[in-house]
């Protein structure tokens, strides 16, 4: 076959659609040609032996005829008759039939010729026997007539053998009629040529047209065959308007045309979009990068944010620890102050009671006052004297009054102080700094109102004396006892005034000292407080270790992540969908695109990062595990957790219809 069509294949369409046509024309009409002369062939065969049927009918007509309807019989000699006639040699009957019909003919009795046309030399085949075959077995075996074919001294011939019978039915001989096929067959080969020859002019003719037509009918092929090859797919395609299988070729042309155009257009999105997702993939590269080196910046700063902050804590720790150990001193100290500020009262109040008893002593002795009236200007001298010193008792008293104030002011400013949290250490130092200068002025200035009070006793002892050695002349002098019950009235009143005012300071340096219990509270709240900031700070040294390992694991991610997308190539997908299982719920999701490492999804709802899930795609024959990388605008990106290798990728996108 391929001896045959490889020539073909080396021609022209139009040659080989001429050449093909030409090879159908002639077949067809070789065969209407040769089904006709097959047809009038066996139509003249038809004529023949209807031709030979009356040919035999005239035949056993003349013999019956000769032998005046006698019947067919053997005579004692052996000889074939029919009546009284006998027929062997009757070759005149045999004669005018051949005259007539132009059938050979002949009389056999049983198988040997006993009657029969000449030969065109002029013998005739008397005597001889038929050859044994169909026609002697039916004629002479079994007693019927043959029709059919058969061989007459090497030709073919068309035959009838009519058996004769006797009286009694008895086959005996036969009665033959042919003609020759010869000249059946030449007119059939005459015919047959003819056809011939018809059939070489009509291809000759149709050929020549055939060509032509073709010619012209396929120079529009030619055009869109180099519309083709020229490649100008922005030129519209030429014939588009034509009604024939040319203009659907055209038609088709441009719709390839219009496909191609936009799929050029969809790959220079698919480029752009590349670009851009490489671009995107660059510069997430890039902030990964200044992230990843922002974030170890801050991240070394917090940490050392938070060892600083660990280190100052335990310092502030110990200096709370100091200071209210010296706040806790200083109140001792205050406690001690307000004790001693007691006994000076309780002295002075002894003192308002020995004033009072001077003042009764005075009054008896007012008798002899006037008898002592230079022992009356001594006491009043040391009177005086003692009068000054009560004048200073009631400076220092101003000055314990002063401290008490400043006392107080103190107090608050430590309380404002330990209001702020975050100073509490400087505050409480300079607090107790200046509650310890107090103290000591308070102190100091106790001893002087001791020592004043001393004096006054001394005074008041040697005033005691000389009053008692003038009490005589006091008593001799009312009137100047009675300017000395004034006077002694007046020294009871001042030193009950100092004994209020003492009672004040006391009072006040008990507030100092409540106020620095409080202080001493608040510094050791205070100190709880550094300890438990120092316990957060440690608390923070630890989480900003965490933090680091979470960055450095999300940075790691990330990488892996960019490592992924640049070793395995995504492929598109349109129109399908994929069997996922999240949270024990079985989802239908459509597939976006898919590559060895991941997939992306379409899902309305979010879920997050690290979400764990099992995912069936299309002609891959199981499900694979992966997890959630980011939901963002609908769009769930998944990888899985291991890559699912070539064969189920190349299962999968046959299934799917992509090249992968």
């Amino acid at each position: 076959m391929r001896r045959i069509t490889a020539p073909l294949a080396r021609l022209s369409l139009a040659a080989r659609v001429t050449v093909v046509g030409l090879l159908a024309i002639t077949v067809s009409v070789l065969a209407v040609e040769g089904w006709t002369a097959w047809r009038d062939h066996r139509a003249d065969h038809a004529a023949l032996e209807a031709q030979l049927e009356r040919d035999l009918v005239l035949l056993d007509g003349l013999t019956a005829r000769v032998a005046g309807g006698g019947a067919w019989r053997l005579t004692e000699a052996g000889q074939l008759a029919r009546g009284d006639v006998v027929m062997e040699g009757a070759n005149d009957l045999v004669d005018l039939v051949r005259a007539a019909t132009g059938a050979r003919t002949a009389i056999f009795r049983g198988d040997e010729v006993v009657a029969g046309t000449g030969r065109p030399d002029g013998s005739r085949l008397l005597g001889q026997r038929t050859a044994a075959g169909p026609h002697r077995d039916t004629a002479l075996g079994e007693g019927r007539i043959y029709r059919g074919l058969t061989r007459i001294e090497g030709a073919p011939h068309i035959a009838i053998y009519s058996p004769i019978r006797d009286a009694g039915g008895q086959v005996i001989g036969m009665l033959f009629v042919g003609q020759s096929r010869a000249t059946m067959d030449a007119a059939l080969m005459e015919k047959l040529w003819h056809a011939l020859v018809a059939t070489l002019l009509l291809v000759g003719l149709a050929g020549g047209l055939l060509w032509v037509g073709l010619r012209r009918s396929l120079r529009p092929l030619e055009e869109l065959r180099q519309w083709v090859a020229a490649g100008l797919a922005e030129q519209p395609v030429p014939h588009l308007a034509r009604r024939d299988e040319l203009g659907a070729l055209a038609r088709a042309l441009e719709e390839n045309r219009s496909t191609a155009q936009e799929k050029a257009r969809l790959e220079a999105a698919l480029r752009t979009a590349e670009d851009g997702r490489k671009r995107r993939t660059a510069a997430m590269e890039r902030s990964a990068e200044e992230f990843g080196s922002n974030v170890g910046s801050v991240m070394a700063g917090f940490e050392d944010s938070a060892s600083t902050m660990l280190t100052a804590t335990t310092r502030l720790s110990d200096a709370m620890g100091r200071t209210s150990a010296q706040v806790t001193e200083t109140a001792a100290h205050s406690a001690e102050s307000n004790a001693n500020l007691q006994a000076v009262a309780s002295a002075v109040e002894e003192l308002a009671a020995s004033v009072n008893e001077i003042s009764n002593q005075v009054s008896r002795a007012a008798v002899v006052a006037a008898e002592a009236v230079t022992e009356a200007q001594r006491g009043d001298t040391r009177i005086e004297a003692l009068t000054r010193s009560a004048d200073r008792i009631g400076d220092i008293l101003n000055v314990i009054s002063d401290v008490a104030s400043r006392t107080n002011l103190l107090a608050l400013n430590a309380t404002i102080e330990a209001a702020r949290a975050g100073e509490a250490g400087k505050g409480f130092a300079v607090v107790a700094s200046e509650v310890k200068n107090l103290a000591t002025q308070t102190a100091g200035a106790t001893q002087d109102v001791a020592a004043q009070i001393a004096a006054i006793r001394q005074a008041t002892a040697e005033a005691a004396q000389g009053m008692r050695a003038i009490s005589a002349a006091i008593g001799r002098m009312d009137e100047v006892a009675g300017g000395i019950a004034a006077a002694v009235e007046e020294q009871g009143a001042a030193t009950r005034e100092i004994t209020g005012r003492l009672q004040l300071v006391a009072r006040g340096n008990a507030q100092v000292a409540d106020t620095m219990a409080d202080v001493a509270r608040m510094a050791e709240a205070a100190a709880d407080a550094t300890l438990e900031v120092e316990s957060s700070a440690a608390t923070v040294q630890g989480e900003a270790g965490v933090l680091r390992a979470e960055v450095d694991g999300f940075l790691a991610t990330l990488h892996e992540q960019m490592e992924e997308r640049r070793r395995f190539d995504r492929l598109a997908v349109e129109g399908r969908d994929a069997t996922v299982v999240v949270e024990g719920a079985t989802e239908r999701l459509r597939l976006l695109d898919i590559s060895l490492g991941g997939a992306a999804l379409r899902r309305a709802q979010p879920l997050p990062p690290g979400a764990a899930l099992t995912i069936t795609l299309p002609g891959a024959g199981g499900p694979a595990t992966g997890s959630v990388v980011r939901w963002e605008e609908g769009v769930l990106a998944v990888n899985f957790d291991q890559p699912i290798g070539t064969a189920v990728m190349e299962a999968v996108t046959r299934e799917l219809g992509i090249a992968a």
